[in-house]
């Protein structure tokens, strides 16, 4: 927003949408004090986005759920400023964490699967079950409602109109993570706008292609994995222990050196080797 507003762009805040209509030659913004006519709108506001649904987009499917809060760092952290804890299998469906921040711990729980239960309950217990952390000196327990991917996701993109990040269901169905697919998204539609403003290409559907075509892949082969990982938590943390370079691959994805399709196609040759190894060891007996 500091950059637009460097580059000559008006920062309107504190002043929610109500309506967002798309016309032939124009879409018209209604906010709580004015309207506006823009050429093109890039829809950003979040899981209950109202430009999704000015574009009829409606996610068949229930949000999945996090919470999560914030404690400083307690007497003798160093260890702590170093370790990042994920726990499958203590919430339904979904996971645990424990990281570092620059100043504090962030601690909290997602749920991916399933009707979600009672969060507040799940997130209470893990805080109550890690000893090191001082629930009387925690923040409160923010919830935030995360927009998953899912493989029948409708279209992103009308004539005029664009959706990106959590408005357009762009969040990993594994991990839960959305930032780098909101910012990819979002450099993405800007440059469907500028095509469009300057006459190289007739609206912003070449957008909506795109995504499907680069990104879809990747969530695709998370949404797999994660059906897998969140059906089966024991089977996943006994594969998880008895075969630590799954994790090593899993950091290449964290690090962006690898997608989910490479790393799914790293964990079928793994899955193949093992049966081969499982399948001579009985030839030889």
């Amino acid at each position: 927003a500091e950059q637009a507003v460097a580059f000559g762009a008006e920062l309107r805040e504190s002043e929610p949408v109500a309506s967002v209509q798309e016309r032939s030659d124009i879409v018209e913004v209604k906010t709580v004090r004015s309207t506006y006519q823009a050429r093109y709108v890039i829809g950003a506001d979040g899981a209950n986005s109202t430009v999704a649904r000015s574009i009829c987009i409606k996610s068949e499917r229930r949000p999945a759920f996090s919470l999560e809060s914030e404690i400083d760092f307690p007497n003798g952290a160093a260890p702590i400023q170093r370790e990042v804890l994920i726990e499958l299998g203590h919430i339904p469906g979904g996971y645990a964490w424990i990281f570092p921040k620059e100043h504090c711990l962030s601690v909290g729980i997602a749920g991916f699967v399933g009707k979600g239960g009672r969060p507040r309950d799940y997130y209470r217990r893990f805080v109550q079950g890690q000893k090191r952390l001082i629930e009387s000196k925690m923040g409160p327990a923010l919830g935030y409602p995360i927009p998953l991917f899912h493989r029948s996701t409708p279209p992103l993109a009308s004539s005029r109109l664009a959706v990106v990040g959590d408005a357009a269901q762009l969040v990993d169905p594994l991990f839960g993570e959305g930032i780098y697919y909101a910012l990819w998204s979002g450099q993405m539609a800007a440059r469907y706008v500028a095509e469009a403003i300057t006459g190289r290409t007739s609206d912003l559907t070449g957008y909506d292609y795109r995504v499907r075509s680069e990104l879809y892949p990747e969530l695709r082969s998370a949404y797999w994995m994660a059906k897998a990982v969140y059906r089966f938590p024991y089977l996943t943390f006994r594969t998880f222990r008895d075969h630590p370079e799954i994790i090593q691959q899993y950091y290449r994805v964290l690090r962006g050196e690898i997608g989910y399709r490479g790393l799914a196609t790293k964990l079928h040759r793994m899955a193949w080797k093992f049966v081969w190894k499982v399948l001579l060891k009985k030839i030889r007996l």
